[in-house]
């Protein structure tokens, strides 16, 4: 009984780490995917050279200044969440009325010369600028849940509950 019990161990640890490594390969291939399809700027040139321009490439928090152009994998995210949100916070102002666009131009240099703009606006400027500085970035549209609809769909789990999401629910983000 005892030799059944260490097989088993031995067959679980197995399939364990099988499981594990495979897991492991295609984590490894999706961070291929990200990178190559998320850490590349896809607006417009004019846009971009713009955006660099005016970007931050030198950020201070707590009294240490980081050189942006070090790179995310020397300096980590923080400096680069912290310039990207204080840039878009000095720079622009969050309106649900920014006007009309103007059709055959580009979205982002149209954000960029009115400074005005809502979360559609202000989640594509962000995740351009994460690119640019080299960061995988998604931009993302989606729905708030409020919490009370949240807690019944816990409540409710088993049954079938239906919840008012409403067109003011809408939300665009930026991932990284």
């Amino acid at each position: 009984q005892l030799q059944g019990m260490e097989n088993l161990q031995k067959y679980m640890e197995a399939a364990y780490e099988s499981g594990y490594t495979k897991y492991c390969k295609k984590e490894e291939n999706y961070e291929k995917i990200v990178y190559e399809y998320y850490s590349k700027y896809d607006g417009s040139e004019t846009a971009g050279e713009r955006l660099k321009n005016e970007m931050p490439w030198e950020y201070t928090i707590d009294g240490i200044t980081y050189n942006l152009y070090d790179g995310p994998e020397n300096i980590g995210y923080e400096p680069y969440i912290k310039a990207v949100c204080n840039y878009l916070d000095k720079n622009y102002e969050y309106t649900l009325s920014p006007g009309k666009l103007e059709n055959g131009r580009d979205f982002l240099e149209q954000f960029m010369e009115r400074k005005k703009g809502y979360c559609t606006y202000f989640a594509t400027i962000a995740t351009e600028m994460f690119r640019i500085y080299g960061i995988p970035a998604r931009y993302v549209e989606g729905y708030y849940v409020k919490p009370q609809a949240a807690d019944l769909i816990d409540y409710y789990k088993n049954n079938t509950i239906t919840v008012e999401v409403k067109d003011d629910n809408a939300h665009a983000w930026t991932e990284i």
